[in-house]
């Protein structure tokens, strides 16, 4: 089951260029790291020089209706609209949080 969730993990963010608004170098997603567990389920990645922290709990399961590997592949694909463009709302990552630096 967890190689199967990791297996799912990695898909997720396996080969993805990014091109921040304004950049015509791509920057990519690194440090990959999954907490491994399902009841507090936790991934963070770096993108560029900032951290993300993707935290998905049973505090979130009423309110978003998915599983924490289809949730975090909606979030992820978000953030990288947002920098690509530039720009975002906090509404459409719900658990995710950003480090800058």
């Amino acid at each position: 089951m967890k190689a199967d969730i990791e297996a799912q993990i990695q898909a997720i963010f396996h080969d993805r260029e990014v091109y921040p608004a304004g950049s015509y170098k791509p920057v990519y997603i690194t440090d990959v790291k999954w907490n491994g567990q399902m009841d507090h389920f936790i991934v963070q990645y770096k993108l560029s020089e900032s951290t993300y922290t993707f935290h998905y709990d049973k505090n979130h399961d009423a309110s978003i209706h998915a599983n924490p590997v289809e949730q975090l592949k909606a979030e992820v694909a978000y953030v990288i609209r947002m920098c690509e463009r530039g720009i975002g709302a906090k509404a459409y990552y719900p658990c995710t949080t950003i480090t800058l630096r």
